[in-house]
């Protein structure tokens, strides 16, 4: 974000929702250090808490397990987003609005 002023202008001026893959938080940290405001803080090393023996594949290849992982976190978002508890997986794709997926 460092030298992107039109991005640093819309992190300051959005409620934002970071997805941080290790327990550092660095997406958080960095909006917040940004002037931004994190409303919704996903970590992925909990959602994988909840799937104790998954394997879910590697950074670059997900497998079958990792993939049902990731459509509930996107659930979780899409929840945050839509006001909704659930969101059914077929209508989550990433990068999709909060007006697609309801």
């Amino acid at each position: 974000m460092s030298g992107d002023e039109e991005a640093l202008a819309k992190i300051k001026q959005s409620d934002c929702i970071t997805i941080d893959g290790c327990p550092k938080l660095c997406a958080a940290k960095n909006v917040e250090m940004a002037g931004g405001r994190v409303v919704r803080s996903v970590r992925v090393v909990d959602a994988f808490k909840n799937h104790r023996g998954a394997e879910p594949g590697t950074a670059t290849a997900l497998a079958d397990d990792g993939w049902t992982i990731v459509r509930e976190i996107a659930g979780d978002i899409a929840g945050c987003i839509c006001g909704e508890s659930s969101v059914a997986p077929a209508r989550l794709r990433v990068g999709a609005s909060a007006e697609e997926v309801k």
